[in-house]
């Protein structure tokens, strides 16, 4: 565990000698800066963009010659110790740390006297040294790292570093088996299978399969890959079921009873029946509100995600996820929209049918116009690929405006007229359950054309209220900004409608203080046909 720790720089002139020193004995070393931990990866492995060092869990070809990657650049090397890469850490250092797993030892870290209690009834005696608020227990043997085994009580051998406080006292013992046994996960007993049932494709394609061992087999080895799996669980599902119905699905050989198999393997790693037949189909359906968190959830979804971890069994190393897709949301009404999500939505509006099916009909329907809509999309996107086309530099989604661009050239259809109509639909629909762009745009119907208003926010909130409750003293409504930094952070949002109907909104600042300003801007000239001579 870390805490701060005041380090005296006449203690540092030890700290080169004492890393030699433990280098000589077989000890791999590493310094440490100020606050236990070690110094931050270089800019060349920031992220782990390096790939890693090769004794990492995941083997990289990281050679770098600084500290980085925390315990795994722990070496005995005292060349590399002693190294100009290193020199720089040496002097700013603060402690000197040691790779336990790379000596052959296991450290019991005790944080508190209770820990230490716990270990003098529990644990046999070893050697010991004495730490700021408990004691390491340093046996001989490695083992898998893990905090927090109970209470007070860290585990550091592999894949980990301790910092070396001093030899200690004491004989050094084997790891005994109640140690190893702290990190071992107790055996789950996980609730009786529920039944899951997913449709499951009609058939009718080509049986591509030689016999039915040749369909077994598949099952069999989609079962063993969600099985095996030791991370990304979900992720796996979701591969191995693609998998499975891209190979057996199309030609009708593949039962409930294969998919009840799939759904078994997934449902043992802990994957809900929810999740499992998620597999098959990621949306939201029949939305009727858009919350504020949803929304921007939503945006970051689309545009592209990524959450930064730090890495299980390091100090410095962390994990980056990245999450882009497209999102499919159906609903008869879902509410204000925001306008940071309008701008990144395709609304389709479907006809009502006239004629009711049954699913079964709808789906053989489907399978039979299912070879003549794949192919067309193929042939009409290696067409509109290949057209070339200016890209719109005034929307917001660049690249499916660009699409559309190639669309209309490729095939005359309109589809980019089309997109800026659904903004503008959209546009109306930000307005229509807004109340302050009404009101805002209500006041510049007042500006002349070409000329700037400047105001504080704290003046425009004053202006736009006034306009609203007017002189019959109508209440405000909930949800009105109520200083002016709450103005100001609306009006950013509410900026690109503003902006599509005529209002541009700006931000500034003079010696005295900031302002906000609003322009409507003057219309260009009607088209003149000069003369040609």
């Amino acid at each position: 565990m870390t805490h701060p720790t005041l380090i005296r720089r006449d203690a540092q002139t030890s700290l080169l000698p004492t890393a030699l020193a433990l280098a000589d004995a077989g000890v791999p070393v590493l310094p440490l800066r100020a606050g236990k931990v070690p110094f931050g990866n270089c800019p060349a492995c920031v992220g782990n963009a390096c790939g890693g060092r090769p004794n990492m869990k995941t083997p990289g070809p990281c050679v770098c010659p600084r500290p980085c990657h925390a315990w795994a650049a722990a070496t005995t090397d005292p060349a590399v110790i002693t190294s100009p890469p290193w020199a720089g850490a040496w002097e700013r250092a603060g402690a000197v740390a040691y790779h336990p797993g790379g000596a052959g030892v296991t450290v019991v870290d005790l944080d508190d006297a209770d820990a230490v209690t716990w270990a003098r009834e529990h644990l046999p005696a070893t050697r010991t040294v004495p730490t700021t608020r408990g004691q390491h227990w340093i046996y001989r043997g490695a083992m898998e790292s893990r905090n927090g085994v109970r209470p007070g009580v860290d585990i550091k051998s592999a894949m980990s570093y301790a910092r070396y406080l001093g030899p200690g006292a004491g004989t050094m013992a084997k790891l005994p088996d109640v140690v190893r046994a702290l990190v071992r996960k107790p055996s789950v007993i996980r609730p009786p299978l529920a039944a899951v049932s997913a449709p499951v494709p009609a058939g009718g394609g080509e049986c591509r399969h030689r016999s039915p061992v040749f369909l077994e087999r598949g099952i069999a080895m989609a079962e063993q890959r969600i099985t095996e799996a030791r991370s990304a669980v979900h992720a796996t599902v979701y591969r191995t079921f693609l998998a499975v119905l891209s190979t057996h699905g199309r030609c009708g050989c593949l039962t409930d009873r294969h998919v009840a198999r799939l759904f078994a393997a997934a449902q043992g790693k802990g994957e809900s029946p929810r999740h499992c037949t998620a597999g098959w189909v990621t949306a939201l359906d029949n939305l009727s509100h858009l919350g504020p968190d949803l929304s921007d959830l939503m945006c970051c979804i689309v545009t592209g995600a990524e959450t930064v971890k730090r890495a299980l069994f390091t100090d410095g190393d962390v994990v980056r996820s990245r999450y882009r897709r497209p999102l499919l949301l159906t609903g008869i009404d879902v509410g204000v929209i925001r306008p940071d999500l309008a701008e990144r939505l395709l609304p389709l509006r479907l006809e009502r049918p006239r004629v009711r099916r049954t699913e079964a009909e709808l789906w053989a329907e489907f399978e039979e116009a299912l070879p003549v809509i794949l192919g067309s999309l193929l042939d009409l996107t290696v067409k509109v690929r290949a057209t070339e086309a200016d890209i719109p530099t005034d929307l917001r989604m660049a690249d499916f405006a660009h699409l559309c661009a190639q669309l209309d050239a490729a095939t005359g259809f309109g589809a980019l007229g089309a997109y800026r109509a659904s903004l503008d639909d959209l546009n109306d629909d930000v307005i229509e359950g807004d109340l302050l762009a009404q009101t805002v745009l209500k006041h510049a119907a007042g500006i002349e054309p070409g000329t700037e208003v400047r105001m504080t926010s704290a003046e425009w909130l004053h202006a736009l209220t006034q306009l609203y409750t007017g002189e019959d003293f109508h209440p405000l409504p909930k949800g009105w900004p109520t200083t002016g930094k709450v103005l100001s952070d609306r009006l950013k949002r509410l900026q690109p409608v503003l902006a599509a109907r005529g209002v541009l909104v700006d931000w500034g600042r003079t010696k005295t203080a900031r302002y906000i300003e609003m322009t409507r801007p003057t219309p260009p000239p009607p088209d003149q046909q000069g003369e040609m001579f």
